[in-house]
């Protein structure tokens, strides 16, 4: 996942793209045919609820952070959750990582 802004070196924040993970979530699928939404925590992704409002440019609120995701497809409601960890360090070439 790429870092967009980092402000202050070492404080372990930065400003990510979570949009960068969408083809990984979708696994193949069409992004016409579903709905990504990305959100903190899986209560909310289960219900659908308080989606971070601009996943392009996140400020993480703890490192590592989980994310949660929610996948809807636009035409027959099939719903999938998951998440990914996200974290941010300054040491040269590891700026950022993933897990699904």
């Amino acid at each position: 996942m790429e870092v967009i802004a980092d402000g202050k070196i070492n404080d372990g924040f930065a400003i990510f793209d979570l949009r960068n993970q969408t083809s990984a979530i979708l696994h193949g699928r069409s992004a016409q045919d579903y709905t990504v939404t990305y959100h903190e925590s899986l209560i909310d992704a289960q219900n659908g609820t308080n989606p971070i409002v601009n996943p392009g440019s996140y400020t993480n609120t703890t490192n590592p952070q989980t994310i949660y995701y929610r996948i809807e497809a636009q035409f027959y409601g099939l719903l999938e959750y998951g998440k990914f960890c996200s974290y941010h360090t300054s040491l040269p070439g590891h700026i950022s990582a993933y897990a699904p």
